[in-house]
């Protein structure tokens, strides 16, 4: 570091634990550390200027050069950016983007979540690489821009109703993942070994009902709601590939096949049915994460069908 960095002083030094604040030539730069990443941002009142930030950037990756190369020779870092708008003390790295996944590809399906966003490297990349164009509109000022996750702004607005919302999506979501386990002939198939049926997947009277109408008509998972789906799929014989943890269990982040989505959705759902006084008083953050981690398991076991659904429920919810 030269002279011309200096440690912000707001009624004190600006050195935390996780975070450090700088003035450089007019900037502020800011410097996070997590367990996944170290982040870095540059503020100014008035326009950020492009050669400053490729400065900073030089002066940074050189010593990360210096770290890896000379003390810590076993460490590699990669140069990336966060997709959308996260608490940057957020440890999860599901939403980081290597600069080689966008760079020099224009807009594009985000890498992390193709179903739900899209990424657009003038906004994202342009004031981090000298061949790539800063964005006409300053970046700044506006939390519009096409970088940025396209639920963040009604996220900004999220409660309980619109969580509750999602949720009814989410049935939509594991029909449709249903339908591609259980087509309707094979439901017809089942009429022919009825209590076979209810004693394999577990059901009580109310689902087996629905799996089996009073009048013999074809069996529909249009009627079906979370529960008799999840039991079926959970109990299906040949199984399907468990969920990372298990059924039953909670899914991590980074826990992403179809029956994890399952999980989710069943989870989710009955947090907003049977558990909605605890729910609805969950910090407003936390609440957040879980909209974002529905919203994901939609999108991924919909194909992306239902991305409009989710922004209707986001946006009619007061």
């Amino acid at each position: 570091m030269t002279r011309e960095w200096r440690v912000l002083n707001d009624e004190g030094l600006c050195l935390f634990k996780n975070i450090a604040c700088f003035h450089y030539k007019e900037h502020i730069v800011a410097l996070t550390v997590n367990n996944t990443s170290i982040q870095l941002q540059v503020f100014r009142n008035i326009t950020v200027k492009k050669v400053l930030t490729l400065e900073v950037r030089g002066i940074i990756e050189r010593l990360l050069d210096e770290l890896t190369g000379r003390i810590h020779t076993k460490l590699m870092y990669t140069v990336g950016y966060q997709c959308s708008m996260n608490d940057v003390l957020r440890e999860y790295d599901d939403c980081f983007v290597a600069e080689k996944e966008i760079h020099r590809k224009g807009e594009i399906n985000c890498p992390r979540h193709e179903l739900t966003h899209t990424l657009s490297e003038p906004y994202l990349v342009g004031y981090w690489k000298k061949d790539c164009n800063v964005p006409e509109t300053e970046v700044a000022n506006t939390h519009k821009d096409s970088f940025i996750h396209c639920y963040e702004e009604a996220l900004l607005k999220f409660h309980f109703q619109k969580f509750e919302k999602l949720t009814k999506v989410g049935r939509k979501a594991l029909q449709i993942y249903f339908d591609t386990v259980f087509p309707t002939q094979d439901l017809a198939n089942m009429s022919s070994r009825k209590n076979k049926v209810k004693k394999a997947f577990h059901l009580n009277d109310d689902q087996f009902a629905r799996l089996f109408p009073a009048d013999e008509s074809i069996p529909c998972s249009e009627s079906f709601d979370v529960t008799l789906m999840y039991q079926m799929l959970r109990n299906r014989f040949p199984s399907l590939p468990q969920p990372a943890k298990g059924w039953g269990k909670t899914p991590d982040t980074c826990d992403k096949s179809e029956t994890d989505d399952v999980e989710r959705i069943r989870i989710y759902r009955n947090q907003a049915v049977h558990e909605p006084d605890a729910t609805s008083k969950l910090e407003k953050k936390d609440l957040e994460e879980k909209g974002r981690d529905l919203m994901q398991a939609i999108a991924r076991l919909s194909k992306g069908v239902l991305r409009q659904e989710m922004m209707n429920a986001l946006k009619n919810s007061t």
